[in-house]
């Protein structure tokens, strides 16, 4: 019997392929669900049925650690074992599982999106799938499930893209405040939608999570998000962590994915102790004896400069909350690595304003900038502000760094 599935569906279809996911694994089944935007399949032809762990599960693309995308293997024992923890984390904070309603604007192909559904299936619970349409006019999103939201604990999983959007209107901001708790990952959330959001008064619980851990291993509550808490949040009970002498985050736990190798061979993803290496640098708090995580940034964009390591979010971070607290109208800040001479590598920094100015007004802004970033140490500072009307995040949040570095090297090229 067949035992690896491709499946493909359409965005208004999605409660139809989880119906076919949810008979196929019956027969122990993996599932390898394709993205609808692309057709090709990939490893899965390299893939040796009998290599396959007996029990059922998923075959789910990750960004992997360190920037290395690859193809996950997630038993469905290690979905169960996740949406218990989380279950209990529910708990924790006053919420039966089983009396939520989970909402779930994600793509199924994704962890993120796979998770909300099979966490009902374990609590028990309903799962409404919303359409990615209805996310990008939150007018309709609000008249669409008015009524449904106006009854029990209702749950969903945002990223920040989505957060934003919904935020900048009225309709978007009563359908947030309908909502219990609202796990937003996928990227950190700036200072400027965290502001945002608790002026609003929205139950945001930032958590930290990835492909290769099953989802969110740490999630902060709503009640401390709302106090002020910027972190990750407290571990989920079968997590353990810790981190490496450059701070790099790594995670124990029985739930940690297989990964495909370029043959198409299952290998561990762990070293011979158990241990799981992320591609994050991250910070672990310790407060009346639970541990809780602080993402300080991406390894992969760390840069090594007069023999210091530099994590350029950080930076991003300063700069935007200087932006937001002293008017500077920039939305989007985006520091890209280059080489240097004196301190091995610096940056420039791509900027978007948020409205029309006039070429004066700006280039103030810009020696306003300057000046703030004066008293930063040298390895630090960006060599040269550049704006970048088009500087935008994709669909999960993030910065496609490759686009934006070939878009800096035309910029300058076009200024010699």
């Amino acid at each position: 019997m067949k035992r690896v599935h491709l499946i493909t569906y359409e965005t208004d279809q999605v409660d139809k392929a989880l119906k076919k996911i949810t008979s196929l694994l019956g027969n122990f089944a993996w599932i390898n669900i394709q993205d609808p935007k692309d057709r090709e399949d990939n490893q899965n032809n390299l893939l040796l049925e009998s290599d396959l762990p007996k029990e059922p599960g998923f075959i789910i693309r990750s960004g992997g650690s360190n920037s290395r995308p690859h193809q996950c293997l997630q038993s469905l024992r290690n979905l169960t074992q996740s949406a218990k923890a989380t279950g209990e984390w529910l708990r924790r904070n006053g919420i039966e599982p089983h009396n939520c309603h989970i909402f779930n604007p994600l793509p199924i192909h994704h962890i993120s999106g796979l998770m909300p559904w099979w966490r009902s299936k374990c609590w028990k619970t309903n799962h409404t799938v919303i359409q990615p349409y209805l996310m990008r006019h939150p007018e309709d999103l609000q008249n669409t499930y008015k009524d449904v939201l106006q009854h029990g604990y209702n749950i969903t999983s945002l990223v920040p893209t989505q957060l934003a959007r919904l935020l900048k209107c009225t309709e978007g901001k009563q359908w947030l405040q309908a909502f219990s708790i609202i796990w937003v990952g996928g990227a950190p959330i700036s200072e400027e939608l965290a502001h945002q959001a608790r002026q609003a008064k929205i139950n945001l619980s930032p958590c930290y999570g990835s492909t290769e851990t099953a989802a969110m291993i740490s999630a902060q509550s709503p009640k401390e998000f709302l106090n002020g808490n910027s972190t990750s949040g407290y571990l989920l009970e079968d997590i353990e962590v810790k981190t490496s002498k450059n701070q790099v985050l790594q995670v124990r736990s029985s739930r940690l994915a297989l990964a495909l190798s370029k043959q198409g061979t299952p290998q561990k993803i762990t070293n011979a102790h158990g241990w799981w290496e992320s591609g994050d640098a991250a910070k672990i708090i310790t407060k009346n004896g639970k541990k809780e995580i602080k993402i300080i940034g991406r390894i992969d964009r760390a840069i090594n400069s007069g023999g210091e390591t530099v994590y350029p979010e950080s930076l991003e971070l300063k700069i935007t909350n200087y932006c937001r607290e002293n008017q500077v109208p920039i939305t989007k800040v985006l520091l890209i690595t280059t080489n240097n001479e004196t301190w091995g590598e610096s940056f420039f920094a791509l900027l978007r304003f948020s409205k029309e100015i006039s070429k004066s007004r700006k280039e103030l802004y810009l020696v306003q900038l300057s000046h703030f970033t004066n008293s930063w140490l040298p390895q630090e500072k960006p060599i040269d502000w550049i704006e970048c009307p088009g500087l935008q995040v994709n669909s999960i949040g993030k910065f496609e760094l490759k686009k934006w570095k070939t878009w800096l090297e035309s910029a300058r090229n076009q200024k010699k």
